[in-house]
């Protein structure tokens, strides 16, 4: 995501708090944010500073829609495959996500698809799509460190075939299924296995 973009979506969630809180209320459901002395105005501020404000922002967010409507269900939606991330920054990902009061997590397979910003990068900067065997490896040991309450609506993605680039064998998704639900049960392994509260701590 490039800095404007960053932009836009912290000042998108400002908006959305201010929908939520009520009153003065808002003052005291977002210390956390205020502290950080940054707002969508500060453009001169760095990216990885708006980008930690958005994960402060969308925590202060998922907490006041938990307290105010216990039947809204928070969905997380995570993309793995990120150009420039390892296995290491999508488990980060996952113990930040623990912290969360969230009901369901999606996870979704990185596309790089046709007449994108991705596809145009990808063609001149070609970067590492994973192999079924490489995204199912890492898909597994984060759901391994996912907490075990958080239900999972989706483990993978199908782009639209006519427009897909890459990765070629997402195409067949039943058979993308099969093979990660084979390794689940090959491993012995399960959602949850590895978690610890301490991991979830910012």
């Amino acid at each position: 995501m490039y800095k404007d973009e960053m932009i836009q979506l912290h000042q998108f969630l400002v908006y959305v708090l201010k929908y939520l809180a009520e009153d003065d209320q808002i003052t005291n459901d977002c210390s956390e944010y205020i502290t950080l002395k940054i707002s969508p105005h500060h453009i001169h501020k760095t990216k990885a500073e708006h980008k930690h404000a958005i994960f402060v922002l969308c925590k202060i967010i998922s907490e006041v829609i938990a307290d105010k409507d216990n039947h809204i269900h928070i969905i997380v939606h995570t993309i793995i495959g990120l150009p420039g991330e390892d296995i290491n920054h999508m488990l980060e990902t996952v113990n930040y996500v623990n912290t969360f009061p969230i009901h369901g997590i999606k996870l979704q397979l990185l596309h790089i698809l046709c007449d994108t910003d991705l596809a145009e990068e990808y063609k001149k900067n070609p970067f590492k799509v994973l192999s079924l065997e490489e995204y199912t490896d890492i898909l597994i040991k984060l759901l391994e460190n996912l907490r075990e309450d958080i239900i999972i609506h989706r483990m993978t993605g199908d782009g639209p075939k006519n427009i897909l680039i890459a990765p070629e064998w997402s195409k067949n998704k039943r058979n993308v299924l099969n093979y990660i639900n084979k390794q689940l049960t090959l491993r012995n392994t399960v959602q949850g296995r590895c978690y610890s509260q301490d991991k979830g701590e910012y």
